[in-house]
């Protein structure tokens, strides 16, 4: 029997039926984490080299359903290609990093 994905709705998300402190499944690794404090954030769980990680999508406020289903589905490519998703992200990260400092350079140069 085939997995269930999708199964959240962004009705469920957004108004309080799903309010309760708790993880909700919205399938293929994608989890809705609510806290006591009543926040809810998106978290993408996934296995690689034998290790489970979490990796933060984040918070409802600022990410939609879509776009957290779109990220993980993102994340799924890259684990099928055995790219670690966070190590992934986080060269993203540096690289983008590298680029605005080398423009701040150029800018500091021309003034």
């Amino acid at each position: 029997m085939a997995r269930l994905i999708e199964k959240l709705t962004t009705l469920s998300v957004s108004v309080k039926k799903i309010n309760t402190a708790g993880c909700y499944s919205d399938g293929g690794g994608l989890w809705l984490c609510v806290r006591d404090s009543g926040s809810k954030s998106w978290i993408f769980h996934f296995n690689f080299e034998k290790r489970e990680h979490r990796m933060g999508l984040g918070a409802t406020h600022t990410v939609s359903l879509a776009e957290a289903r779109e990220e993980a589905r993102n994340c799924r490519k890259l684990l099928r290609e055995k790219v670690n998703p966070l190590t992934q992200r986080q060269q993203t990260v540096i690289q983008v990093k590298i680029v605005c400092q080398n423009q701040l350079k150029k800018l500091m140069l021309n003034t």
